[in-house]
């Protein structure tokens, strides 16, 4: 989705750039890219940037210091209309300039939804990440008030991570806008915010039935797929260790449900305020416990899976953060794709793994110092992984996985069901499958 000129991988962006420059620097919307973002690593002699570099280099060191120690939540109260961008800060302030700023175009996906990615250089413990996008009729000739904005994304509590990914439904803009970031730390009354300039994809779809969430559960994902009308055998008692998919029906403190999307982790019967705040419905009292109960298939791989570093339209990553185990390969290097510190990849007869985000920067490119370079190299390549059968729509995938469709070799990049590996993608990272070269 990243739509302005150059890209971190191939800016050889050092280890120290990337962690920090201020004692609160802690992170950034990278996708689409906050105006210090794009300026720091993307399009540095854009217009607008060039501007900002000139008036304090330091603000775009500090690229991800647009913050206020002790915000607690009081966005509105502390920082004045015009200056959102900056946070109110002066050393920001070239940041609320209107202009000709780097502008990202955001791409739906085909339900709807754009995927966005926020780059927390150090992860804190979160209240909620707001998204919001300008009205209608917004003039980005003037300066970013808070009336000119629609909460379009709450995100709700998360834990500690490194990056988030987020697919929101955008309502339907024409022209540019700005989609504006609010991150709230649980652990403490700091708040980061950032601005992105965007477009946006016509819609080709009509909206979501029912009202979007005002909170989303930290470890659910909105449905891809409606929920099924027929009655779906039993997976048993509800487990929090497993992942369930749409119309999964488990047994719970004497009731049954029925999952309406992707979960894991979150009690049937959790209190919530509104019945799209939980990805479970009940069905009835449960069964007798003599009754043969049927295993689902539907499980996410076992902990030692890394998230994909993108969300696919109809798949979701596991929830728990990347373990310190070995990796499983996300296959060949691949120069369209986007990845992500822990990806490994192989290329040239090595595996490489990520230091940082990364697209287009070739693993084996030579380097003056080891920080000029996103990838570390992880030894010699494994063996071909084995041929797991012509592809099912009705079997789950997880990465390394290879399977042959119409007369194709394909290699599961992350955990996958139901989506063809032929489908086409308006991006490499928009397919859990990559496409196996017959002569590698």
């Amino acid at each position: 989705m990243l739509g302005v000129g150059l890209v971190v991988g191939g800016l050889a962006v050092s280890a120290t750039a990337l962690s920090g420059g201020g004692v609160g620097a802690h992170g950034s919307n990278a996708d689409p890219p906050s105006r210090t973002f794009a300026c720091r690593f993307l399009e540095p002699t854009n217009e607008r940037c060039a501007a900002a570099w000139q008036v304090e280099p330091q603000a775009l060191y500090d690229w991800m210091e647009v913050n206020i120690g002790d915000a607690a939540g009081r966005h509105r109260q502390l920082i004045p209309d015009g200056e959102l961008c900056s946070a109110g800060r002066d050393k920001f302030a070239a940041f609320d300039v209107p202009g000709n700023w780097p502008v990202t175009n955001l791409t739906r996906e085909r339900d709807g939804h754009t995927h966005v990615l926020f780059e927390a250089t150090a992860p804190h413990a979160t209240a909620y990440f707001r998204y919001y996008l300008t009205e209608p009729g917004w003039d980005p000739n003037q300066r970013l008030a808070w009336d000119d904005l629609e909460l379009v994304y709450d995100s709700g509590a998360l834990p500690a991570e490194r990056q988030y990914h987020f697919d929101i439904w955008f309502p339907e803009r024409t022209g540019q806008h700005i989609l504006y970031m609010v991150w709230q730390r649980s652990d403490s009354p700091e708040a980061f915010y950032s601005c992105s300039d965007v477009t946006l994809d016509a819609l080709t779809g009509p909206p979501p039935t029912t009202t979007p969430p005002s909170t989303v559960p930290p470890t659910t994902t909105p449905p891809t797929t409606p929920t099924p009308t027929t009655t779906v055998p039993s997976t048993g008692t509800w487990d929090p260790a497993v992942a369930y998919v749409a119309g999964d029906r488990v047994r719970h403190n004497g009731q049954v449900y029925v999952a309406k999307w992707w979960t894991r982790g979150f009690e049937p019967d959790t209190p919530v305020a509104s019945v799209w705040d939980t990805p479970w419905r009940t069905d009835g009292a449960a069964p007798p416990t003599t009754n043969p109960v049927t295993t689902s298939t539907s499980t996410l791989p076992p902990a030692t899976t890394t998230p994909p570093s993108t969300v696919p339209p109809t798949t979701t990553p596991p929830t728990t953060p990347t373990p310190t185990t070995t990796i499983p390969i996300t296959g060949t290097w691949d120069p369209t794709a986007a990845y992500v510190a822990g990806d490994r990849v192989t290329h040239n007869g090595q595996v490489y793994v990520a230091k940082w985000w990364t697209r287009g920067f070739e693993p084996d490119t030579p380097v003056a110092n080891v920080w000029d370079t996103p990838w570390r190299t992880d030894g010699a390549a494994p063996p071909t992984t084995p041929n797991a059968g012509t592809w099912n729509p009705a079997m789950a995938y997880v990465a390394g996985d290879r399977v042959v469709h119409d007369g194709d070799e394909y290699l599961a990049k992350w955990w996958t069901r139901g989506f063809e590996p032929d489908t086409p993608v308006v991006n490499a990272w928009d397919t859990p499958w990559l496409l196996v070269d017959p002569t590698s």
